[in-house]
């Protein structure tokens, strides 16, 4: 048998011929009257091995299955799997699915612990072993691996099903392990990958057990296929048979067929070994390969043995119900014990309920069904863009799964009622409820509950209102309410169908429920579980259902539903309160979840909710008169007005429509006569309120009303005004609440009060109160200082006609004033506040009026909150939002009144408002400025600049924001307090400043604002990696240089020649910008991830620079000391390798001198730099600037700054070569010293320098080679050196060739 398996997986194609009737014998062999067991084990471990490899079961099936003239190998002995697995149920355990396999031993110590199906084991000792486990179900030796004279070994009688298990599972397993990476879109098989290492991880840390396990547990650490589907990324898995040009569609096309013509044997076998007795390994194994060959069907659009893996699992995750044998009338429930045993069997015998007085036993649900339900919904996950109509073996398989829990517990809890357990059947209620296992698995299920349910948010339209029909049909056929005839509006048929309730895909065959006994009070438990599903759903897709088109998007299925059974007079009340709830809460969260910035949009997604909650009170109507007409009706309705206050209060602001229904759902409260009045009696009508439906409704809508009248009355349209007013009338004339009444007959008092309040607030009694600490006054002169601006601002038509407008207005600013005197937040909040506003409705309605803002500025500018002292450093944030908005409104008025001492005076108070400011309690200001921040920001964008010094003002200020985060000790800056938000901010106004004063005016001070936009922002640039208070956004560095470069090009620069102080600090500051570009302390970084990409960002920033400045930087109006500097900074960021201290010059020495020096060599590796690749940058622009041009005074300017600091480059390389080497002995010079010096050495042949950037020198001729000349004696040291070294020695004799050439003879 060794030698037929080495046959079939070498010589196949070879001995295909002789291999078919070896095969085919085998065949015959597994019979159980052909041959003895050990022959069965023998050619079962034989296909055990070929299962193993997926490749070779691939291989047989296109050589012999796949051709007509040839037996089927693989698909035949699947079929002999079937026979197998059924050939001796009691061995296996066939039929007791509920048990894990028993040992009875001689001694009870032991026994292994069973789950028990609800009876006790036999306490009789025994040797027999029911069911398969790897404890007693493999064979010590394989037969297989016995010589062909030693007598077979016995082996256990569960071994050949043990076998055969083994085989199918690797079959399943090979197929989906070749097949589904075929099903990824290619984008995102690097992130699945990335996906699988992490969640890998993460497992191995810790977890339960029933988490790891890989039993359909769909875990991403053990089985990270079936979890992370397509659809997580918004896509549809790729059908593999639609890979017409892949290299591997033969082997696609040859596993599809496998999947097609094998799925009933492995199906029945499966379904055989579900019902039968394993142990957890097993069980674990043979769903978790279940699981696989459905996602597999499913992914390549196999409806039919999909549906049919989809149903046997959704028969084992819910028990079934068995009548008791004793029952006399012989009708029983139907029980499914067997793969196909009901193919044959009518809806109406699996449907038909016990005979009465029949004694019903329910099986308990235990950890095997909870495995089943789990792979279930994994697949729901794996499968969802593509299950259509197959949903509904899922979703209905979860709600069977609710109510048998639901039942159980029920039963239970009237059994420990009763005092008795015997008034229960203990076969009713599952003992394990109370086993730790099994309240771990129930969790996991829950868990894999809200996966399925998350994953609904990533799946196209027409596969989420495929979900939503078959939840709505479920809910409507358990509810018994007549689903809406017809799709729902606006959407195809084809894009989403309506299946009726009770209709079932193909392959779909599932117990009835009809023999549970429900009582009424677990039928509604029941809606209301199937009720919390369907809004878990929605609560996914929330931002989904605030598309605009609500047919589309799910929204008028889902309402249509909840209204259908929350104003149905058959549904018991606690469903019809479940679905009102759901359903506000539903409104809420569609509108809360919408991210659309569009307010057209968001008007009609509050339009939209409105009408839902509308409809519903709608519906209420038609109940009057019907005995469902009562408590449960009042406060559905009054729920609907908490909803709709709670609406307005949040998305209010923004309604342009829906008022009219608003006051639909208000006045939906009162019973409203009219009566013909005039002499005919037509054209007018008089309305009477007889009275309102219950004063139980009276409050919730008065609270509704009273929130439009004191927050929207301005967005109400005035064709609203009418019913404004009728609404106010029905409140004021009906007599079933006296103070609603009162209240509104009390708002025509209101204006009465204007001059109560303000003498109030100015008298003399409260100014003495003002001096003592008493808190209770603070918060009165707080209400006071808002009811007196609410007052002036609804009586602007009478203060703005008086003469004396001006003055009134100073004296209220006056009596502010001396509530400000107290400094307290809560007052400056407030006072701050109500100026804001009022100040705002004097500008909307009275644009032209000039009011003397004096007093006003002068309020705002002496009592900034900032400047508070107060103990325990209370929270100042909203009291300086306040300020800050009223300089904001302030700064409007002004009308372009400031001068530059006023402006001066904003920016210090503004400064001081950043900078007093509180730190955040929860969160930081690295990625998002705060909201006094924001403010701050938006007031100096405000402020007008008619002259220049306003405008060096602003820049000035805007340029220490830019800093203001890294002037501070970093072990010092507090969390909410960090500033780097900010520092961002301003570099983009800083910038704008600069754009806008370039564009629009012409004397603008271009060189400062750019000498302190530079300064600020190398702050940043020169702390690169030192920083480390970096936010998710680019960092602050790469901002700032980015920032930097962009206010810079050529012909800004070279208008800036009259050499003025400020042009020179410009070209200072550019120089520096080049330095921080350049430069980088590696030794600071905290990822060397992060040095690559920013080293790539620094190269193209300097290219970019050097682009815009070379050759201006040349220009004669330019000091020498910064072009000195520029091309030091060059040399000094072009070293790859530290050089000897000695070989550089000190400060009293010239540039050269160092060069000279006498030092002994070093012979240790000199690590190169991490950023070599600047550094060779660097040093080609250096080669670059002494190079010979165009002869213009630019370039010589620059060639003669560049040259010393040349041949000082190239020096110290050489002169380390001389001094190292010979030191080495044998061993070579490091390799990238090498690589540097062969760099230097090509770059000083190639060299054609400039002629005057290097002094004569007699005895030499050369016009562009003189700066060898220079390194001559270095040169002829190094050749001497490199006696050993070839390669150097060639390369250097290629200098000195070049230089001897230009010698004078």
């Amino acid at each position: 048998m060794r030698l037929l398996r080495l046959l079939t997986s070498e010589l196949l194609s070879v001995m295909s011929v002789e291999l078919e009737v070896a095969l085919n014998q085998l065949h015959y062999m597994l019979d159980p009257l052909a041959a003895p067991a050990w022959k069965r084990a023998l050619g079962l471990e034989f296909y055990r091995e070929i299962h193993s490899d997926p490749s070779l079961v691939r291989e047989l099936y296109a050589q012999y299955d796949q051709h007509q003239e040839r037996r089927n190998i693989i698909a035949d002995h699947l079929a002999l799997f079937v026979r197998l697995a059924a050939e001796n149920s009691a061995v296996i355990g066939l039929g007791q699915h509920l048990s894990q396999p028993e040992v009875y031993e001689d001694l009870p110590a032991e026994r292994i612990t069973v789950e028990s199906a609800g009876s006790e084991p036999s306490n009789e000792p025994s040797l027999k072993k029911t069911g398969l486990s790897p404890k007693w179900s493999i064979a010590r030796t394989r037969c297989i691996d016995q010589t062909d004279k030693t007598e077979p070994s016995e082996f256990p009688a569960t071994y050949i099903y043990a076998l055969v298990l083994t085989s199918i599972n690797s079959f399943a397993e090979g197929l989906a392990k070749f097949l589904l990476p075929f099903t990824m879109p290619s984008d995102l098989k690097t992130k699945r990958k990335s996906a699988r290492r992490t969640t890998s991880s993460k497992a191995s840390q810790g977890g339960s057990k029933s988490d790891d396990d890989g039993a359909g547990s769909g875990t991403k650490a053990e089985d990270p296929v079936i979890a992370e589907s397509p659809q997580s990324e918004g896509k549809l898995p790729v059908n593999p048979m639609t890979l017409e040009i892949h290299e591997q569609f033969g082997q696609i096309c040859t596993a599809a067929s496998m999947v097609e013509q094998c799925w009933p044997a492995l199906l029945a076998t499966s379904s055989t070994f579900l019902n039968a007795s394993l142990d957890s390994e097993y069980l674990h194994a043979l769903i978790r390969s279940f699981q696989r060959f459905t996602q597999v069907a499913g992914l390549l659009r196999l409806t039919t043995p999909r549906d049919a893996f989809l149903t046997a699992l959704a028969k084992q995750a819910v028990p079934t119900l068995a009548a008791n044998p004793s029952n006399e009338s012989g009708r029983g429930v139907h029980e499914e014990s067997g793969a196909d045993t009901d193919r044959d069997t009518s809806d109406s015998e699996r449907d038909r309920s016990p005979a009465p007085g029949a004694s019903i036993r329910r099986q308990p649900i235990v950890t095997r069904n909870l495995l089943c339900l789990r792979a279930l919904l994994n697949l729901g996950i794996a499968l969802g863009p593509v299950l259509t109509d197959s949903w509904t073996i899922i979703l209905e398989t979860l709600h069977r799964f609710d109510v048998a829990l639901l039942a159980y517990r029920t039963q239970k809890t009237l059994g420990e009622q009763r005092g008795s357990r015997g008034s229960v059947d203990q076969n009713n209620v599952s003992g394990n409820f109370d086993d730790n296992d099994f309240d771990t698995e129930k969790k996991a299920v829950e868990t894999a509950v809200a996966r399925l349910f998350q994953s609904t948010s990533e799946l196209p339209e027409e596969s989420f209102l495929h979900i939503l029909s078959c939840l709505s049909s479920l809910a409507y056929s358990v509810s018994n309410l007549p689903k809406p005839a017809g799709d729902e509006p606006g959407v195809d048929a084809s894009r989403m169908p309506s299946p009726q309730p009770g209709t079932r895909p193909r392959h779909y065959r599932y117990p009835s429920t009809s023999g549970l006994d429900l009582n009424k009070g677990l039928v509604a438990k029941s809606s209301v579980s199937l009720l919390d599903r369907i809004t878990h759903v929605a609560e996914c897709n929330a931002s989904r259902l605030s598309q605009v088109q609500a047919s589309s998007s799910g929204w008028s299925m889902l309402t249509t539903l909840f209204v259908d059974h929350l104003g149905a007079p058959a549904v018991v009340a606690e469903v019809r309160m479940c679905a009102a709830k759901k359903l506000n809460n539903l409104v809420i969260q569609m509108l809360s979840a919408s991210k659309e910035d569009n307010l057209e949009h968001r008007d009609r997604m509050v339009s939209r909710g409105i009408d839902a909650l509308a409809t519903a009170v709608s519906s209420l109507g038609q109940l009057e008169g019907t005995k469902a007409a009562g408590h449960c009706s009042l406060e559905i309705h009054a729920m609907a007005f908490e909803a709709l206050t709670l609406l307005l209060e949040q998305h209010g602001e923004i309604m342009r429509s829906g008022w009219d229904t608003v006051f639909y759902m208000i006045n939906s409260i009162f019973v409203i006569d009219e009566q013909p009045l005039g002499e005919h009696g037509e054209g007018l009508a008089e309305m009477t309120v007889s009275a309102s439906r219950s004063p139980r409704l009276l409050r919730p809508s008065f609270a509704a009303l009273q929130l439009l009248c004191s927050d929207f009355l301005a967005s109400i349209p005035k064709i609203c005004f009418p019913t404004l007013l009728d609404t106010q009338y029905y409140f004021a004339s009906q007599n079933q609440d006296f103070n609603t009444s009162l209240t509104l007959s009390a708002e025509a008092w209101t204006m009465c009060f204007r001059l109560v309040f303000f003498t109030l607030l100015s008298s003399p009694e409260l100014k003495q109160h003002a001096s003592t600490d008493d808190d209770s006054w603070e918060d009165t002169a707080v209400l006071l200082v808002q009811r007196l601006s609410k007052t002036f601002m609804q009586s602007l038509g009478t203060f703005t006609g008086y003469e004396k407008f001006d003055s009134v207005w100073n004296q209220l600013l006056v009596s502010y004033g001396d509530v400000l005197c107290r400094r307290e937040l809560g007052l400056s909040r407030a006072v701050f506040d109500s100026l804001a506003e009022v100040l705002a409705a004097i500008e909307r309605t009275y644009s032209t009026h000039k009011m003397p803002l004096d007093s006003d500025w002068v309020l705002w500018r002496d009592n900034n909150p900032a400047t508070y002292d107060l103990e325990g450093n209370p929270d100042n944030k909203k009291a300086l939002e306040a300020h800050l908005k009223y300089i904001r409104q302030l700064r409007g008025l002004l009308d372009g009144r400031s001068g530059v001492t006023q402006v001066e005076a904003i920016l210090t108070n503004l400064r001081l408002c950043i900078i007093n400011s509180t730190p955040l309690t929860y969160g930081s200001d690295i990625n998002e400025m705060t909201t006094v921040q924001t403010l701050v920001l938006e007031n100096i964008g405000l402020i007008p600049m008619p002259s220049t010094d306003i405008v060096v003002q602003v820049a000035t200020e805007l340029a220490y924001l830019v800093t203001l985060a890294f002037q501070t000790n970093p072990s010092r800056i507090e969390k909410g307090k960090t500033f780097v938000a900010l520092a961002r901010a301003a570099m983009d106004a800083l910038r704008n400043l600069v754009v806008e004063q370039r564009s629009v005016k012409s004397d603008a001070p271009l060189p400062k604002l750019l000498f302190i936009t530079l300064a600020a922002l190398n702050v940043p640039i020169h702390l690169k990696y030192k920083w480390l208070h970096e936010g998710k956004e680019i960092a602050t560095w790469k901002k700032a240089t980015s920032t930097a470069l962009s206010l810079l090009d050529e012909d800004l620069l070279r208008s800036f020649n009259n050499g003025q102080p400020d042009e020179q600090s410009l070209w200072t500051a550019i120089v520096e910008l080049s330095d921080g570009i350049a430069a980088a302390d590696t030794d600071s970084c905290t990822s060397t991830s992060n040095i690559g990409p920013d080293l790539t960002f620094d190269i193209e920033s300097f290219s970019q620079l050097a682009g815009i400045i070379i050759p201006i930087l040349g220009s004669p109006s330019i000091p020498d000391r910064i072009r000195r500097k520029y091309v030091g900074s060059l040399f000094e960021h072009s070293l790859i390798h530290e050089p000897h201290p000695d070989d550089l010059a000190r400060p009293d020495q010239d540039l050269l001198d160092g060069l000279r020096s006498e030092h002994v060599g070093r012979v240790q590796d000199l690590p190169p730099k991490l950023r070599s690749k600047m550094a060779y940058i660097l040093l080609d622009h250096l080669f670059d600037l002494v190079a010979v041009r165009d002869g213009s005074p630019e370039r010589v300017k620059l060639a003669e700054a560049a040259a010393p600091y040349l041949v000082l480059r190239a020096g110290l390389v050489m002169k380390a070569y001389v001094c190292d080497q010979p030191l080495r002995g044998l061993m070579p010079q490091p390799q990238s010293q090498k690589r540097e010096m062969h760099c230097i050495l090509k770059k000083l042949v190639e060299l054609d320098s400039e002629p005057k950037a290097f002094p004569e020198t007699m005895g030499v001729q050369s016009e562009h080679k003189k700066h060898l000349f220079l390194l001559f004696s270095l040169l002829t040291k190094a050749l001497k050196a490199a006696w050993r070294d070839k390669e150097m020695g060639a390369a250097l004799h290629a200098v000195l060739e070049a230089v001897g050439a230009d010698f004078e003879s």
